[in-house]
């Protein structure tokens, strides 16, 4: 069983240098099929947590494509990868993904990277 139970978050990859291998519980933003210049599909996929997201292209000659083109947005997912750019913009290359089993979502630090939570008491919340 793979450890889902890291500490590293989307923006931890974000502010990576390009080429480091990463692993991160994340949840599916959206997925959006789109046309390269040309002419082949390639789906935008936004992967996230509570603090930031980022957008990774999933070509129709990756082994990933399929995974991809019917996941449902709020599904759990584990991805390793490998930070990279294109063109000068952030564009990390996904080396495997699997969801996470219900389990697996709920221990850990997935719920804490994963909600956002208020500082405050609930009595103070209550007050406006």
């Amino acid at each position: 069983m793979i450890d889902v139970a890291n500490d590293t978050t989307i923006l931890d990859i974000i502010s990576s240098d390009s080429g480091l291998k990463f692993s991160v519980v994340a949840a599916i933003k959206s997925v959006e099929a789109k046309l390269a210049k040309n002419n082949t599909e390639y789906l935008s996929v936004t992967i996230g947590d509570k603090n930031a997201s980022c957008l990774c292209k999933v070509f129709g000659s990756s082994s990933m494509y399929n995974f991809f083109k019917t996941i449902e947005p709020g599904t759990k997912v584990f991805v390793e990868g490998i930070t990279k750019d294109y063109k000068g913009v952030f564009s990390p290359e996904m080396t495997f993904v699997r969801v996470l089993s219900d389990d697996e979502s709920t221990r850990g630090s997935y719920l804490q990277k994963m909600t956002v939570c208020a500082n405050e008491g609930m009595e103070a919340l209550k007050v406006e």
